[in-house]
């Protein structure tokens, strides 16, 4: 009996000789050649009930075509609703099922639909991979977009337009009071926000006013909802472009209060309870090298030669774990920056400042906890044994590259640097015989 069956979003033909196989029952088949095979038939789904509910839900949209409010998946699925909605999210993330706006449904992912991440190019194109073949999203059907938001796509012929948005890649925008009462995303003129918080119209901000809001993932009448954050300033101040570039490219420039509270409950300098069970290196000739304007060190460098002629090269790097306890709040925000940022004339730190300049920087003739990796290496370039130990150590100079150069670049004698030439000649040398070892 042939009958018409909807397949990973198709509508497909296929011969069944199982009468037990009614319309709307879920059934699963098997690909073959061109044609496709029953392998069960379902029922209503109670057979699933034995399964956890993400492989429930799976096996619910794969691989046959399925619509499903959300009512219905609690139904079938008995799951905690927070749970399902998390489950739903995960599958819609893998290309599995996605919700469908207009009719308040769960659906089979399409076989023409894919999920990936929208990246942007040098002269603000949108591109896209599927199945290897890299595409230029058409202007027109970018609205909406951020970079690398994770987007659900739909490829018909050679066209690729936007589905929907499943994912902000970065959530967090600036946004500016327009002269007719309406607010724009700074730097970008291709999407339409409105808020409507409450604490937002309180305030009645001035025209030109610059705020941080979170934007939806979700369109509603062309729209995208924005979530007041705070107030930044106004457009005219100094640092207003710089901040919306930083913002706008996932870099938050500004910390938290409970992240400044945790600021300032940490020390500004190491106790003797801190060096406990840590290597005393504090009489070593540990020095930093970095740009003359660096103020966060976080690597110092020393080395010596033991009795056989072979090097000892330590580097030591700031212990910051020693600070900053896992699933803190500075802890998880490092998380989500992952880097400080260098734009033009300025740094905006991974961690704020009074630390990454402070009691996590190696900063010169202060005690400081670090992990230092102690290497012997002969006079080959083999590193023939090396410990990691963690340590308190005293930087005795903060070295710059510029200076270095002068000394062993240009034979310069630079004021400060006497007690640390022999030093800097035994680094360069090392240097020579590891870089002639690796090539």
């Amino acid at each position: 009996m042939e009958k018409l069956l909807g397949i990973n979003g198709e509508l497909v033909e296929m011969q069944v000789n199982n009468s037990s196989a009614k319309k709307k029952d879920y059934i699963i088949v098997k690909k073959e050649h061109d044609g496709y095979k029953l392998v069960k038939v379902i029922g209503k789904a109670q057979e699933l009930d034995n399964v956890d509910d993400l492989e429930k839900i799976y096996s619910l949209f794969n691989p046959y075509s399925a619509s499903f409010t959300f009512k219905e998946l609690l139904r079938i699925t008995k799951a905690d609703e927070k749970e399902l909605q998390s489950a739903l999210k995960e599958l819609e993330n893998e290309g599995i099922a996605y919700y469908d706006p207009e009719y308040e449904v769960y659906r089979t992912m399409p076989s023409n639909y894919f999920v990936t991440t929208a990246e942007v190019t040098r002269k603000n194109f949108y591109i896209v991979n599927f199945n290897g073949i890299t595409y230029t999203l058409p202007y027109e059907n970018t609205s909406g977009i951020l970079p690398f938001d994770k987007v659900l796509l739909k490829k018909e012929k050679k066209n690729i337009s936007l589905v929907k948005i499943i994912k902000r890649a970065n959530p967090e925008i600036v946004c500016e009071v327009l002269e007719d009462g309406n607010i724009k995303m700074v730097g970008n003129t291709n999407i339409k926000i409105k808020c409507t918080d409450k604490d937002f119209l309180k305030l009645r901000l001035p025209v030109g006013t610059r705020f941080l809001g979170k934007i939806s993932a979700e369109k509603h009448n062309d729209y995208y909802d924005i979530n007041f954050v705070e107030v930044l300033g106004h457009k005219n101040d100094v640092n207003a472009e710089l901040e919306a570039i930083n913002y706008n490219n996932g870099f938050k420039v500004r910390y938290s209060k409970e992240e400044i509270d945790q600021v300032y409950g940490l020390p500004t300098e190491v106790t003797e309870e801190d060096k406990k069970g840590r290597v005393d290196l504090t009489d070593e000739n540990i020095v930093t090298i970095d740009g003359a304007h660096t103020k966060d060190m976080d690597d110092a460098i020393s080395i010596k030669k033991d009795e056989e002629g072979n090097y000892i090269l330590g580097v030591h790097i700031a212990d910051v774990s020693n600070y900053i306890k896992q699933g803190s709040f500075l802890f998880t925000e490092a998380l989500k920056r992952s880097t400080s940022c260098y734009p033009v004339g300025y740094v905006v730190p991974m961690f704020p400042h009074i630390i990454s300049n402070g009691i996590c920087s190696l900063n010169p003739n202060v005690d400081r906890l670090t992990l230092s990796v102690i290497m012997k290496i002969d006079n080959e370039g083999n590193v023939i044994d090396y410990d990691i130990k963690k340590s308190v150590i005293n930087s005795k100079k903060k070295m710059t590259y510029e200076d270095v150069n002068k000394i062993l670049v240009n034979n310069e004698m630079v004021p400060g640097y006497e007690n640390f030439i022999n030093d800097l000649k035994l680094m360069e040398e090392l240097h020579h015989i590891l870089d002639t070892n690796k090539k």
